[in-house]
């Protein structure tokens, strides 16, 4: 339970200021800045513990396809702050936990007694109630929040990304993981963000001013994240 608290804990701050920055700096500078940190911290974390890292070549095949799952899990996430209300695809993205139980029932035959497929119902009606506008319900109209597709699709990505981790987790540790999937998927965000950057330079498009401010920010939230996960 002191685990799963701190996770709520570290998550809930992290999708706040993620908001937050992406609203000033843009969702893309949000996530690159965080997950850069979230590696380099995670690294250091590793060289102090110093963990069996003998287990990441059986699961590296599954992790390093996983870092591209988790790599546009956090960049719709973060549009999605950036675009809708935290208190709308906070709490959706909340129910990807759903993802991996039914992936766990379908693939390695697990049953969810009648408590768990209660947990499943209520997870996904919650969801569903969150990101419903009653109001505009009585009044005959459909509108969804902004940034609500963004989460939708976060969520699904998340948790896949999160049955994947949590299978390399079993077999390599947590913390071989944890570290050389961030170090992958760090990757993709470098790489991908080196791409945008030389199309942007080549169009003759020029970047605005980012507030060292916003950058700290976007340090926390990788820190954050990091303590959730």
């Amino acid at each position: 339970m002191i685990y799963g608290l701190a996770a709520a804990l570290g998550w809930g701050l992290s999708d706040l200021w993620a908001a937050i920055s992406g609203r000033r700096i843009g969702s893309g500078r949000t996530v690159v800045v965080a997950q850069v940190t979230a590696a380099i911290l995670v690294s250091l974390l590793v060289l102090v513990v110093r963990p069996d890292l003998s287990g990441i070549p059986a699961v590296a095949p599954w992790l390093v396809p996983n870092a591209f799952l988790g790599a546009a899990a956090f960049a719709t996430l973060y549009k999605g702050l950036q675009l809708g209300p935290i208190a709308v695809v906070s709490p959706v993205l909340a129910s990807y936990a759903v993802v991996p139980v039914l992936l766990s029932v379908v693939l390695l035959g697990e049953t969810l007694g009648g408590v768990g497929v209660a947990g499943v119902v209520v997870t996904i009606a919650g969801a569903a109630l969150t990101s419903t506008d009653p109001k505009a319900l009585r009044a005959g109209t459909r509108t969804k929040p902004p940034g609500l597709s963004w989460a939708i699709a976060s969520t699904l990505l998340f948790g896949v990304a999160t049955y994947v981790t949590g299978w390399a987790a079993k077999e390599a540790g947590f913390l071989p993981s944890l570290w050389f999937g961030r170090l992958t998927m760090t990757s993709v965000f470098l790489v991908a963000a080196l791409v945008l950057w030389l199309r942007s330079r080549a169009a003759g498009r020029t970047r605005d001013h980012v507030p060292w401010s916003m950058l700290r920010l976007a340090v926390l939230v990788g820190l954050m994240e990091l303590v959730g996960t």
